[in-house]
């Protein structure tokens, strides 16, 4: 189940974070799309980064368990994250 639930997360964040960037930048549609590709890789970078540090400094498991503090920080955040609910688009 948790498997499935990640390759859904993993498979919409791309489209999810470039419609994101799209409507905050209606006027540039290839900037916004060159900043979704460059925060994606910079993400997965980021990540690889400290779980590495992380992993050097302590044992899998403990990095398992950072991941998924991690994780569940983002679901609060993003949970409690208000938006006004429209979109605007351009005229």
């Amino acid at each position: 189940m948790c498997l499935c639930v990640e390759g859904v997360a993993y498979g919409a964040d791309p489209v999810c974070s470039q419609t994101w960037f799209a409507n905050a930048s209606p006027d540039t549609p290839e900037a916004s799309s060159v900043l979704s590709t460059v925060s994606f890789h910079a993400t997965i970078s980021v990540g690889a980064l400290v779980g590495g540090l992380a992993l050097d400094r302590s044992s899998p498991s403990a990095v398992m368990l950072f991941g998924a503090a991690t994780a569940a920080l983002v679901v609060l955040i993003t949970a409690g994250h208000r938006g006004s609910g429209t979109v605007r688009m351009p005229a």
